[in-house]
């Protein structure tokens, strides 16, 4: 994108902002179609369209240089399609889901929580197959999406680091030492406490 807006003579820090601007305002129109399929009513699902538009941390971090705007589009996608797939769980829906969860998680590691969502899905199907092929469809699902995870952060280190840059020549061990330290800090359950109760309500309900 930012690409894009550089070759039609857009500046480049304007064409940094468009860029993020233009994946809040797709997060918000898939945002709408998601409630949209939820509530069943038009101006309910307006209306929660625009306070989700007007909340703090959509338009906030849609308009500064930061990964939440595609984590949000990401994360936003996947409910969609997970809400038109539930009705049909197949190998190949449930894998386009665990790419979209490996998506996500490219923008905001802790979000691999998602691929339990898939996993669950799969394995409430099970009376459709037998056991053994439950099992190991599952367990693919899960190497699959680690692989792709741990690749693809491969693949943008080395599109956006110098070759000589220490950060981008990691081994797989330190790649996955490196997620699991940013989930633990994002995603730590010790941070549940009734302490942390005003903040968490502050920031996931009012924001």
């Amino acid at each position: 994108l930012w690409r894009g807006f550089r070759l039609i003579g857009w500046a480049e820090l304007v064409a940094l902002a468009g860029a993020f601007a233009l994946v809040g305002a797709l997060n918000v129109a898939l945002v709408h179609l998601l409630f949209v399929r939820l509530v069943k009513h038009g101006m309910a699902a307006v209306g929660l369209t625009l306070c989700y538009a007007g909340s703090f941390a959509i338009w906030m971090y849609s308009s500064i240089f930061e990964t939440y705007a595609f984590s949000a589009l990401t994360t936003t996608l996947f409910l969609l399609l997970w809400f038109r797939s539930r009705r049909s769980v197949t190998p190949v829906r449930m894998g386009g889901l665990a790419l979209l969860v490996v998506l996500c998680a490219l923008a905001h590691p802790p979000l691999l929580v998602l691929l339990g969502i898939v996993v669950i899905e799969w394995l409430r199907t099970w009376k459709q197959r037998n056991g053994i092929a439950t099992l190991g469809g599952a367990l693919l699902l899960i190497a699959l999406s680690a692989g792709a995870f741990v690749g693809g952060r491969f693949m943008l280190r080395y599109a956006y680091m110098d070759a000589t840059d220490e950060l981008a020549t990691r081994s797989v061990t330190e790649e996955v030492a490196d997620a699991g330290a940013m989930i633990d800090t994002y995603a730590d359950t010790d941070r549940m406490t009734w302490r942390n109760v005003g903040n968490m309500v502050l920031g996931q309900c009012l924001y």
